[in-house]
């Protein structure tokens, strides 16, 4: 009984079996017929869902709004260049040259080949796992450019190590090493970039420096030993200490790619020996020599000190602090001081102290010069130097020229009420000329009154002025002081050849002309008639002074001269002259 019961237990359990098994074989059937059936009939223009290009999710799209999607990504794209040891910045990824392949990236996506499609869960497979890496290429024009700024932003030059002195002390700056950012490297990262990344980093070379600081090390001790070494100088009369901020004022320190060298400024010690003043010091006289008129009349000589000489206590200090083994004592030597000299001139009122003071001033003055003094007052004090040298005029010309133009308005042949070039009258015009020295009024009256006429009527009577400029070798107007003086005297002696009243006018306009910061300064509160030039390095003031012990000329012609000078000058000749 029991035996039948067990078998037909048997027998159901098998037919239970077989039927699960029959449903099993079923529902695979099933599932892969309709698991085909959706890879079959899967759109072949669309990407399998949730691929992803280069990261970026895609799944499902067409290859435009694929393509819209990757290029949308790309023209947005914004990098962090990282660059090391500068701050990091913002960049365009348009402007790196990483040109995306969206075709090729978008077309290897959507293809779905039919033989795939009939692999049972192909497309489950590519949905989870499929991903497609985004092609691109390198515009090597835009690329080359992006290169050259990383490579001006990434630059650093190395760093020598440096020994520096400085309030008394000496410290070594260490060396540094430089970088640079190569095109090939920054490449190569640009190439591996996603879109999805934020940032891209330049890869960076180290520059090593010529001079590190293992091979400064031996100058660098040797330096602090020679400023922290007390350094004691001798005579036979003390010993003193140098502080040692001096000492290390006196330490230079010159250096190349390949060395580094220590001196001793020579200059920096002899300023200090020959301000110290110790018992070794015996400070010498002052001998003044006593000079009238040009020439010596007596001298009182004093007696000479004692110093130490710099030139050879120089090179002992320099020998002993860079031997190696600094002495403890470096002795100076000593130098007889030899008495300062002053001299105390003085000048007669005579022409011979006239002659003497005005050629002393030209040996003291910088420059070329022509003097003239010409007393006007009767005393018959006069004197001059390179009277007679030849100058360009500047403007010192236009008393000539106002002379020429009077002179023929008295003839007759032009009027002070013609009209000139510049829109103003012929008188207008003279007043300009003078008082503030316009050139284009200058220009209008000699063309008006003719080059050639202007030129030979002051020719005639002033032989070494030429005012044509056509008739000089330089193409410019010249003249002397002795001329220009000569013209002066005949004016405040009414005996050019014009009318008292021109005459009168034009000495006026002298008396009134706007620049005044030579001659006039030297005499001040004195009437002062006067013409200046300044013209391409030449400076002239020829004046009429009307001081308080008479009248009297002082013409100065130079190249090179300066308004302080000739107000100088004046002073000293005014001195003179009104004793």
């Amino acid at each position: 009984m029991i035996t039948k019961t067990k078998n037909a237990a048997i027998k159901t359990h098998r037919f239970l079996t077989e039927k699960r098994i029959h449903w099993l074989v079923y529902g695979v059937l099933i599932l892969y017929s309709v698991n085909l059936s959706i890879q079959f009939f899967y759109p072949g223009d669309r990407i399998t869902p949730f691929s992803r290009i280069d990261g970026i999710e895609v799944g499902g799209r067409d290859y435009t709004a694929a393509v819209n999607i990757l290029r949308e990504k790309y023209d947005n794209a914004r990098l962090q260049l990282q660059v090391p040891n500068a701050k990091p910045k913002q960049v365009e990824l348009v402007k790196t040259g990483f040109v995306p392949e969206y075709a090729q990236a978008v077309g290897q996506a959507i293809d779905y080949p039919i033989w795939q499609r009939f692999i049972p869960f192909s497309l489950a497979h590519r949905m989870l796992f499929y991903r497609v890496e985004l092609p691109q290429h390198i515009d090597d024009i835009v690329f080359n450019e992006f290169a050259n700024e990383v490579a001006t932003a990434c630059a650093r030059e190395a760093e020598n190590a440096a020994i520096e002195i400085q309030d008394g002390q000496v410290r070594l700056r260490p060396a540094k090493d430089g970088q640079k950012c190569e095109a090939d490297k920054l490449r190569k990262n640009l190439q591996s970039l996603k879109l999805t990344d934020s940032s891209l980093r330049a890869p960076t070379t180290a520059i090593r420096p010529q001079l590190t600081d293992d091979k400064v090390a031996a100058q660098f001790t040797q330096a602090k030993a020679i400023v922290e070494h007390d350094i004691t100088l001798g005579s036979p009369a003390e010993r003193w200490k140098v502080p040692r901020e001096i000492v290390a004022s006196w330490l230079t320190v010159t250096s190349s790619d390949h060395e580094i060298k220590l001196a001793i400024n020579a200059d920096a010690v002899k300023k200090y020996l020959a301000e110290y003043r110790g018992k070794t010091y015996i400070a010498p006289g002052q001998t003044t020599v006593h000079v009238l008129d040009g020439l010596e009349v007596s001298r009182n000589t004093a007696l000479a000190g004692q110093g130490i000489d710099t030139e050879v206590t120089s090179k002992r200090i320099a020998d002993g602090l860079l031997s190696g083994k600094i002495p403890d004592v470096i002795w100076t030597q000593l130098a007889v001081l030899p008495p300062s000299v002053v001299y105390d001139r003085q000048y007669t009122q005579t022409n011979a102290g006239l002659q003497a003071l005005i050629e002393q001033w030209d040996r003291d003055n910088a420059g070329r010069y022509g003097i003239l003094v010409r007393d006007l007052s009767g005393r018959g004090l006069n004197a001059e130097l390179n009277a007679d040298r030849d100058f360009v005029t500047a403007s010192t010309y236009k008393q000539f020229l106002a002379y020429a133009v009077m002179h023929k308005i008295e003839a007759g042949e032009m009027s002070f009420d013609d009209g000139t070039s510049t829109g103003l009258t012929v008188r207008a015009c003279i007043d300009e000329m003078i008082l503030h020295s316009t050139n284009p009024c200058a220009i209008a009256l000699q063309n008006q009154a003719g080059w050639s006429y202007v030129h030979n009527f002051i020719r005639g009577q002033f032989p070494s002025t030429i005012l044509d400029n056509g008739a000089s070798s330089d193409g410019d107007k010249h003249s002397t002081v002795r001329d220009e003086v000569t013209f002066q005297t005949r004016l405040n002696a009414g005996s050019l050849e014009m009318s008292d009243s021109n005459h009168a006018y034009l000495l006026d306009l002298l008396k009134r002309q706007v620049y005044r910061g030579g001659i006039p300064v030297g005499v001040p509160g004195v009437t002062v008639a006067n013409k200046v030039g300044f013209y391409n390095g030449y400076k002239h003031d020829i004046a009429i002074i009307y001081g308080p012990r008479g009248t009297y000329q002082l013409g100065i012609m130079s190249y090179g001269g300066a308004d302080w000078r000739f107000a100088d000058l004046s002073r000293r000749v005014a001195e003179l002259m009104n004793r």
